[in-house]
């Protein structure tokens, strides 16, 4: 009777185990598609992607670490054009078992839970590029920030190359609504927006046809102080790139307002291959 109730017992863990891992995959599928339609929004699609893709440029077998990689969309990317290796590291964990479980039995994308605003030292590698996407508008400080292009050095190889992707540090308050056609507002509560590092302000993100609604909290650093942080940690040839509209060139009239003076901007800069 013991064993019958033993193995009664073990056939109901199992069971509930596997009715658990079947829940947790719907809901990691639900979420993961509802963040697919956000990267699928017309500015998305028609500029921010394929702007930052063309920065990448063509790959072929080099070391790549995204920085920031939420659910792994750019790190996919990478993925494709690279036979190197391709790391992700983001702070949130349910963004990196989002990334994990997208992957499938692929399995080729090292995927780690990390705060990149500490000092990252359990890669044991260096990389030929580096991509922050999103992760430096997240710093808390400039002490935080600077970590966090500390980091990057510190992960790129000499003579290796940083791609990055932020929100512009160039939009005044006056500017804030400029893209609200394209479902892209800015807001800020802070004084010191414009004129002090680490000056919180919102972004909102909408778009109807995504049912997407989100507000981000994010951090205003300037764009000299982006330059001043690079350079002092040995960066060269640090400089900001606008985004180019591609695809939906039939209405370029429309896209216009979004690509002057726009709300994302990208940013390369180099290791020099012999440090003095």
């Amino acid at each position: 009777m013991e064993q019958i109730a033993l193995v009664e017992n073990q056939t109901n863990t199992t069971y509930q185990r596997q009715v658990q891992e079947r829940e947790s995959d719907d809901t990691y599928a639900e979420i993961v598609q509802k963040y697919k339609k956000s990267k699928m929004v017309p500015w998305r699609k028609f500029v921010e992607t394929p702007s930052f893709m063309k920065l990448v440029g063509q790959l072929t077998n080099e070391d790549v670490i995204d920085l920031a990689c939420g659910e792994g969309f750019y790190t996919r990317k990478l993925r494709q054009i690279t036979t190197g290796k391709v790391f992700g590291l983001d702070y949130c964990q349910n963004f990196i078992k989002m990334a994990i479980w997208q992957q499938g039995a692929a399995n080729d994308i090292d995927f780690r839970q990390v705060d990149c605003s500490l000092p990252i030292t359990n890669i044991p590698y260096q990389f030929d590029l580096v991509t922050p996407t999103f992760l430096l508008q997240n710093a808390q400080s400039e002490e935080k920030f600077e970590q966090m292009v500390q980091n990057i050095w510190n992960l790129c190889k000499p003579g290796g190359r940083v791609c990055g992707l932020n929100g512009s540090p160039f939009i005044p308050r006056e500017q804030f609504d400029k893209d609200e056609k394209y479902g892209q507002v800015l807001s800020s509560n802070s004084d010191s927006y414009y004129k002090n590092n680490a000056s919180e302000y919102s972004v909102r993100l909408f778009d109807k046809v995504a049912d997407l609604d989100i507000s981000l909290k994010v951090m205003w650093f300037s764009g000299e102080y982006y330059e001043q942080i690079f350079k002092k940690v040995g960066f060269q040839n640090f400089r900001w790139v606008q985004m180019e509209l591609f695809e939906n060139t039939d209405d370029i009239e429309y896209w216009k307002d979004f690509l002057t003076n726009g709300l994302i901007l990208m940013f390369e800069a180099f290791k020099p291959l012999i440090m003095n």
